[in-house]
């Protein structure tokens, strides 16, 4: 029983916590997610270019 008051004490002050992170921050800022490559401009969906990532690997031996 203790271990449940314990879990719902925690969760009240995450949800603190957030609720604040949400009231100081404005709401031009928004999470950002770079669909594009900033290199090569190719779209990666928001993981490593594999066209950038398989050149520097190609150069790597110098």
């Amino acid at each position: 029983m203790v271990l449940v008051y314990v879990g719902i004490g925690i969760a009240v002050l995450i949800a603190i916590f957030l609720f604040k992170k949400i009231l100081s921050s404005s709401p031009s800022n928004a999470f950002k997610f770079e669909i594009f490559c900033k290199k090569c401009g190719a779209k990666t969906g928001g993981l490593k270019c594999s066209r950038c990532e398989s050149s520097s690997k190609k150069q790597n031996w110098r």
